[in-house]
């Protein structure tokens, strides 16, 4: 879609949805299908995906499944607080942090 919006605007256009592989996302910029990537999910998943991918290291990404029961599903549907069923730290990040400050 957002090729076709492309073609018809005179703006830069975003594109995002199910992007999991940085190669993807170069692709589409590459080919000028967009002009601008937006990661989502994935960044819940894995807060270093975007590191992980510019110093090379696709493989250490931990991606998004799509299950959408801890995201979307807890947060639109329900009022409840996000989690991630990749990433277990989503929606804790309080308690991880006040454990790393007893440590030292």
């Amino acid at each position: 879609m957002a090729q076709a919006i492309k073609k018809t605007v005179q703006i830069p256009v975003i594109t995002v949805g199910v992007i999991r592989e940085p190669e993807f996302a170069e692709n589409i910029l590459a080919e000028r299908k967009a002009d601008f990537v937006a990661i989502g999910r994935g960044l819940i998943a894995d807060p270093d995906w975007a590191q992980k991918a510019f110093m090379g290291r696709p493989e250490e990404i931990n991606r998004c499944i799509s299950c959408n029961q801890g995201c979307s599903d807890r947060r639109l549907h329900s009022n409840l607080s996000i989690r991630c069923a990749i990433n277990p730290r989503v929606g804790r990040e309080g308690r991880f942090v006040k454990k790393a400050l007893k440590i030292n």
